[in-house]
Formats: structure tokens, C-alpha cells, sequence
């Protein structure tokens, strides 16, 4: 072979490694430039003025949602009336009420049907009518993180460098497990030898998954509400990854003023029954959400005594 066809082979051969290498790319730029979204599941239990404030401040501070799901318990028709002025404020939200006979089990059949059937994106975060959301959050930057480290088992929203204690254990000291830092924005850590509430990877606080992790667990375990859920679920060892993602600083905080289920008793400050809750909603009052943007708390859990505002 003469040298001037092998000089033209080995240009070819180069053009082509060049264009693959464009392709390549190319796609990649293409999957970062394309809006992600996470389907959003929401449990609630006769606290109708609470779920309103979790739902005002997802629509203040959250991007990218996809479709929101209720799945709530109304345990008489003064809460179910409540729940309707929920309803009527945000209608973009589908709401999907138990069967208060059947509540322990018809919970299961519901979450797998929404999940398995109802949700149009790929990821899928949960969560409980006692959070606020406290800052703003882009799923679309949630999801691509997921998606870009392997071996990770969901998006912590709850978490963050300020989260240093366990409210659920008498505000015990927690250290923080050690970081990576994962892009400009986010922290990469292992479950493996951290502490509560860093070594929880189930969790129905917030937590963004992708849809094909969490429905075979949704399936196969026996539980009847969200509590049972998650304990069973933290039992879950098969498959389980080993590394978890979150911001510098957590972006909802839950608060546990009353007890509205009776599977287990969490700890909980007391302070407002869901009964005085519902008076106040039924008295055309809402939970100030304001007072909480940007709040350090330093547990997922926080004690707080929050302000009403009318309800206009």
C-alpha cells in the first residue's frame, strides 16, 4: 500500500473518531438542555390548613413538578369540607380520598395504582401534609443530578449542612457524614457509617426517586399508611445504593405540631390539635408560610409555634 493512501486512511479514520465524538456530545448536551420533571405524592390526614400551607409553598418555591397527587383521609364530613377548599384553591392537583372504613387497606392498592399507573414522568418524590417547603428548588436540577451519580438512592431535600440534629431523638447531636461536592450546587455522601437521619435512604420527607426504585418495594411490602410504609421499607437491604444526594442547605423542614395517625407515636410538640387547626381553616385563617422561607434549622423536624394570616 502506497504512503499516500495509507496518509488518507489514517485521515478518515480520524474524521470519523472526530464525528463520533461530536455525536457523543452532542447527545450529551442535548440530555442536559432537556427539562426534567419529578410527579409529586402527597399523604395527608385531617389536617387541611396544613396541607394548604404545604401546597401554597410547593407552588411558591418548587419548579419543574409534574402532576400532584393527594392521597388523603378525612375522618368526617366537617375535614372532608375542609379538604374541598383545598381543592377549589389548587386545582391542578388531583385528589384521591380513602375510604375511611378501609383506610388500612385500600392505602397500599391507591399508592401502587398512582405510581404505577398515573405518574407521566420517570421520578417521583414524596411527601407529607406537615412539611413547608422553605426554599427554592428546581427538580429539573434534582432529577439531572440523580441521573448523572450512579449508585444513589434518591434527592434529599430535607438534608443539608445545617442538619446537625435528630429532633425525633430528643435533639440528639448528629455529625455530619463526610461530602463530596457533586457539580456547583450539591453534596454526594455515603449511608454506610453515618448517622440518623443521614444513614435513612427511605423516606417519604421529600425525597425524589426514580420510579422503577421505589414501585417494586411499593408492591411487595406489607404496610397500611405512610408510617408503615417507611418502616417498612427501611428494612429493604437488596439493591439498596449506597450513596445519597441533597443541597448545602436543607429546603423544606416538617413540623410536627399534633398526631394525626395511630400507627406510631412520633414525637410531636402538641402545641395545635388537628381539631384547633380545622377551627382556624373553618374560621377563614392559613398558616403564615413567610416566616419560614430560608429558616436554619439544624433537624428535619422542628419545633415551631406558626402565625395564621386570613385566609384571602
Amino acid at each position: 500500500m502506497g504512503k499516500t493512501m495509507k496518509t488518507c486512511i489514517q485521515i478518515i479514520r480520524t474524521l470519523i473518531v472526530i464525528t463520533c465524538l461530536g455525536i457523543a456530545q452532542s447527545n450529551a448536551s442535548a440530555l442536559n438542555q432537556t427539562t426534567e420533571k419529578a410527579d409529586m405524592i402527597v399523604f395527608s390526614c385531617n389536617r387541611p390548613l396544613q396541607l394548604f400551607a404545604f401546597l401554597e409553598s410547593t407552588e411558591a418555591y418548587i419548579k419543574n413538578v409534574g402532576d400532584i397527587f393527594i392521597l388523603y383521609l378525612s375522618s368526617n364530613e366537617e375535614y372532608e369540607t375542609a379538604y374541598k377548599i383545598v381543592k377549589k384553591r389548587f386545582k391542578k392537583v388531583t385528589f384521591i380520598r380513602q375510604d375511611t372504613a378501609t383506610a388500612h387497606q385500600n392505602f397500599k392498592p391507591h399508592l401502587c395504582d398512582i405510581v404505577e399507573n398515573k405518574l407521566k414522568n420517570d421520578h417521583v418524590i414524596f411527601g407529607v401534609d406537615d412539611i413547608v417547603v422553605c426554599d427554592d428548588i428546581d427538580l429539573d436540577d434534582c432529577v439531572k443530578h440523580l441521573k448523572n451519580n450512579h449508585n444513589t438512592a434518591g434527592f434529599y431535600l430535607r438534608l443539608g449542612r445545617n442538619i446537625t440534629k435528630n429532633y425525633m431523638r430528643n435533639d440528639e447531636k448528629v455529625p455530619l457524614p463526610s461530602f463530596k461536592k457533586v457539580g456547583s450546587n450539591a453534596l454526594l455522601w455515603q449511608f454506610k457509617g453515618a448517622k440518623l437521619p443521614w444513614s435513612y435512604p427511605h423516606s417519604v420527607d421529600m425525597t425524589i426517586y426514580k420510579r422503577s426504585y421505589v414501585l417494586p418495594s411499593l408492591k411487595s411490602l406489607d404496610y397500611k399508611a405512610p408510617n408503615t410504609l417507611e418502616g417498612r421499607w427501611d428494612n429493604v437491604q437488596k439493591g439498596r445504593p449506597a450513596y445519597g444526594l441533597c443541597y448545602e442547605h436543607s429546603k423544606i423542614v416538617n413540623l410536627p405540631l399534633n398526631l394525626a395517625q395511630k400507627e406510631y407515636k412520633n414525637p410531636h410538640t402538641g402545641l395545635l390539635s388537628v381539631e384547633t387547626l380545622l377551627s382556624l381553616f373553618q374560621a377563614g385563617l392559613k398558616m403564615d408560610i413567610n416566616d419560614l422561607h430560608n429558616i436554619n434549622n439544624n433537624s428535619p423536624h422542628m419545633h415551631y409555634v406558626p402565625s395564621f394570616v386570613p385566609n384571602n
